[in-house]
């Protein structure tokens, strides 16, 4: 499975970054409210049918939870999620942290930190994606790229793309020994 949505993503990468920049200009036409609605619908679906987390979050606006219940009181309109328990008392912290936090001061768990330096907050992921990682091999400018993490299905395609930026591309098989 993993394969085959690396081969999709692959395959549509210039379409979900265009998707991902429309979804960035959502931000402002989107209220506090609504964004933490989907956050939440993030929150809850791990392990989790989609479908479940999203009635969940409707039936926690509706009953106004969502926004002003307790850890137990949103637990209770999570019987249709795994690990309710855990996944409401996520949704309290968060909360608290989007729409309580002063600038400049941590909210952990009700106890608010003001740390005596600047704070900023960053969104990022420890995985590149393929254009990164081809960004990535043209600025170090190596002589051989040996692909050896990757789902196996995909890195053919990998070594393919990184041979047409004219570098060579190694990917060896399970146990094979390079010499470099």
């Amino acid at each position: 499975m993993n394969s085959e949505i690396l081969n999709i993503y692959f395959t549509k990468e210039e379409e979900i970054k265009k998707k991902l920049t429309e979804f960035d200009s959502f931000k402002k036409e989107w209220n506090g409210v609504k964004i933490f609605r989907e956050l939440s619908f993030c929150i809850l679906t791990p392990q989790s049918k989609a479908r479940n987390a999203w009635k969940a979050i409707e039936n926690l606006s509706a009953s106004d939870k969502l926004l002003n219940g307790n850890n137990v009181e949103i637990a209770k309109h999570l019987n249709i999620v795994r690990f309710k328990n855990n996944k409401a008392k996520y949704l309290v912290l968060v909360r608290d942290m989007f729409f309580n936090n002063e600038e400049n001061k941590i909210n952990l768990n009700g106890i608010v930190v003001e740390p005596k330096m600047k704070v900023e907050r960053y969104d990022f992921s420890s995985h590149a994606g393929k254009s990164e990682l081809l960004a990535a091999i043209k600025k170090l400018n190596p002589e051989k790229v040996i692909c050896v993490h990757g789902d196996k299905q995909v890195m053919p395609k990998f070594k393919k793309s990184i041979e047409e930026e004219g570098f060579e591309a190694i990917v060896p098989r399970l146990g094979e020994e390079i010499i470099v």
